[in-house]
């Protein structure tokens, strides 16, 4: 699943993932104590490590079949 950063995180161990507001990563894994394995997307080189699951927000899913009116972007 796909995640933002609400919450900037600064490792203090060489298995983590330091994380700015704004970023988008994919959760790999959740674990029961509270943190989570995930990697950044996009880039050139794909970096992932462990971070506390609070410091992300799921982005929304697109709903299948659900479909947008030319005219819903088109008001002004």
């Amino acid at each position: 699943r796909l995640a933002t950063v609400i919450a900037t995180f600064t490792t203090t161990l060489p298995d983590e993932l330091e994380v700015r507001m704004g970023e988008t990563l994919r959760v790999i894994e959740d674990y029961a104590d509270g943190w989570c394995l995930a990697e950044r997307v996009g880039g050139t080189k794909s970096q992932r490590g462990a971070l506390p699951q609070f410091c992300l927000q799921d982005k929304e899913e697109l709903v299948p079949g659900k479909r947008f009116s030319l005219a819903f972007f088109s008001r002004k």
